[in-house]
């Protein structure tokens, strides 16, 4: 369970390098929902909870490959992602930071 007191939804962006994190947190129902998107590409939605709480980021976009994870620490009250591009088979971005704290 969550230990904060802000009231909910809480709702944001957050930069990892290209990839943008849209989130919102429930924090009564400890709930993240996010969209992602990388330079306009859509990457998809997800919903984590504390029973479920990672979501891929996966896409191949031919001589790129997009990849990653996104983790909530309910108890913490945290999301952290790590994220990740590789061309031609060689990382040329690597970046794992906190994308919000509540």
């Amino acid at each position: 369970m969550s230990n904060n007191t802000q009231t909910t939804p809480i709702k944001g962006t957050s930069h990892i390098g290209g990839l943008e994190i849209a989130y919102s947190i429930d924090t009564a129902t400890n709930t993240i929902t996010t969209s992602l998107n990388f330079d306009g590409l859509n990457l998809g939605n997800g919903t984590m909870t504390p029973e479920q709480p990672t979501q891929a980021i996966w896409k191949n976009l031919g001589l790129q490959q997009l990849s990653g994870e996104l983790t909530s620490d309910f108890a913490n009250s945290s999301l952290e992602g790590k994220f990740e591009i590789t061309e031609y088979g060689k990382v040329v971005y690597q970046n794992r930071e906190t994308v919000v704290r509540w």
